[in-house]
């Protein structure tokens, strides 16, 4: 009986960390939605990307901890993680992932705002040297035609 208990009472915590990682995913995707703010509709799409990853997370788990029995316990254990997840660490995390990711994005615009800059300036001395060469062809071309009368 004592090996029983001992065995439910560490599914139960694997559960209850399941249940934290979850939700630590979870707000990974808030500070995504919140940092590239996209429609509605990517939301949705994000939710079901996100169920579909803890679904199949909360099923390989059970199936190494407990062989895919499914109990009441263990999705009060995995209720319980995610909760203390979003009551303890969630309000800390989010603010700070949320300004890591804006800085990531701001940095990523003004690089490609510097790529694109320097790409302009690359196609305008390519048109001007392009059009030199041209000219230069065409002055070459009327001495040659003056030369052959």
């Amino acid at each position: 009986m004592e090996h029983f208990l001992s065995s439910q009472a560490g599914i139960f915590l694997t559960l209850t960390l399941c249940g934290f990682l979850l939700g630590l995913l979870y707000d990974f995707f808030r500070i995504v939605r919140r940092v590239l703010k996209i429609s509605k509709i990517w939301t949705a799409i994000q939710d079901i990307f996100y169920w579909g990853i803890a679904i199949c997370f909360v099923f390989v788990v059970l199936m190494f901890t407990n062989f895919g029995q499914i109990r009441g316990f263990v999705f009060l254990a995995a209720v319980l993680g995610v909760l203390v997840y979003f009551l303890s660490v969630s309000p800390k995390i989010l603010p700070i992932g949320a300004k890591a990711s804006q800085k990531v994005v701001d940095c990523t615009k003004n690089r490609a705002a510097a790529a694109k800059n320097s790409l302009r300036q690359y196609k305008k001395y390519v048109m001007i040297k392009t059009k030199e060469k041209v000219a230069l062809y065409k002055g070459r071309k009327k001495d040659d035609k003056a030369n052959c009368k």
